[in-house]
């Protein structure tokens, strides 16, 4: 019998040292994973400090797929409050283990749902290199479960590759997920269904996208 995502990424956890959950191989040393974690944060805090500025500090992030906490540990520095969310429970073990931050609150959840987070009840979600590994419905129900605990006006920034452009096409291996062609035309859709405003695609395939969710009595 195949595997669950779920099951797959507890065998991950149990079987590899932190760092072997990333594949890039250059990131498979201590030092460069951090690193990693470092460069990759920086463009989600860029965005969200042109929007919020000082206000940053007072906000509440939710990170889908924390894994063992690379990006973690830097949200805990710059926000109040920070949600690490991921699907395998030996993950979260050893991401507590290496983040020690008090305004960290591990949930372990299934895949593609977020239902231990109270609705309208997160600033922002953020979400990196997790979504090209799951199957589209899984990624569509995410999107749901991002749109349900974000506040009013709270946004939503997260990478899965896309082409933005003439030549709209899914680039990635076969392995990560069965999300088939990962069009500019899909994930709009996917993203309207979801209840989203879309602020801006990536163009570049780690990029991140960022997306709205509306205020019903003063609509984006």
């Amino acid at each position: 019998m195949e595997k669950t995502y779920d099951e797959q990424w507890e065998e991950v956890a149990k079987t590899e040292d932190a760092h072997k959950a990333i594949a890039t191989t250059y990131y498979q040393n201590e030092k460069y994973y951090n690193l990693g974690g470092i460069t990759t944060i920086n463009q989600f805090l860029k965005k969200i400090s042109d929007v919020y500025g000082e206000g940053c500090k007072d906000l509440t992030v939710l990170e889908i797929g924390c894994g063992t906490g690379r990006e973690t540990r830097y949200l805990a520095d710059c926000f109040k409050r920070v949600f690490a969310t991921d699907t395998s429970k030996s993950m979260i073990a050893k991401g507590i283990g290496r983040v020690p931050a008090k305004n960290v609150a591990w949930v372990n959840n299934e895949s593609g749902s977020l239902k231990d987070i109270p609705s309208n009840s997160i600033d922002v979600v953020y979400s990196f290199i997790v979504f090209q590994h799951c199957k589209a419905d899984t990624v569509r129900s995410y999107f749901k479960e991002a749109n349900r605990v974000l506040k009013h006006r709270g946004r939503f920034l997260f990478q899965l590759g896309v082409f933005v452009g003439v030549f709209e096409r899914d680039t990635e291996p076969i392995s990560y997920g069965d999300v088939g062609r990962r069009t500019v035309k899909t994930i709009t859709k996917d993203l309207i269904d979801a209840g989203f405003n879309i602020e801006k695609l990536a163009d570049i395939h780690f990029g991140l996208h960022s997306c709205i969710k509306p205020d019903p009595l003063n609509v984006v």
